[in-house]
């Protein structure tokens, strides 16, 4: 009976067992790293409007919680959260809130799931010639450092279990 399966046969079998682990790989992948927002689309949310923005992350995974959004007048802010922690029931794996101006986004707030996240985004602020400010701040437990770029300042605020990096338009020099 073993000589009746060709060649062919063994070769479709698997080629569909390769073709459906691939899938399952690039499923997990995808979503295990949607919350990991790379620094070029932290920068990028910068000027854009939060339509914009908004459909970006929702594409991504995020969920808006408008229980912790507001609005006055010309002035917003939205808060997303990202998957929930394995360890605490109800909790999110990240945070991202952004504030806008007129509809147009000038400043983020992206609270990541861990130490290592926030430092690979550090370096990768430093790599794009971002300069570090030599004053850290202590306030409320937590430690402030800033970063000046050409166009943006970048604050990381680390805490007990708490790595945040906010990302601010520079002000215009008169």
């Amino acid at each position: 009976m073993i000589s009746s399966i060709g060649g062919k046969d063994i070769y479709i079998c698997l080629m569909k067992y390769f073709l459906a682990c691939l899938f399952l790989w690039v499923f997990h992948f995808n979503t295990a790293s949607a919350q990991n927002l790379a620094l070029e689309d932290l920068n990028g949310y910068i000027g854009q409007t939060v339509f914009k923005v908004n459909e970006s992350l929702k594409s991504k995974g995020w969920v808006i919680h408008p229980e912790l959004s507001g609005e006055q007048q010309n002035q917003l802010y939205k808060t997303f959260a990202f998957g929930n922690a394995e360890n605490e029931q109800g909790k999110a794996i990240s945070w991202f809130r952004i504030h806008a101006d007129n509809q147009m986004v000038n400043q983020l707030y992206y609270q990541l799931p861990g130490k290592a996240e926030l430092e690979t985004l550090v370096a990768a602020i430093i790599a794009g010639g971002a300069q570090k400010k030599n004053i850290d701040e202590i306030s409320n437990e937590q430690l402030s450092s800033y970063y000046i770029g050409y166009d943006l300042v970048y604050q990381t605020i680390t805490g007990k279990d708490s790595y945040t990096l906010m990302v601010v338009k520079k002000p215009l020099q008169d």
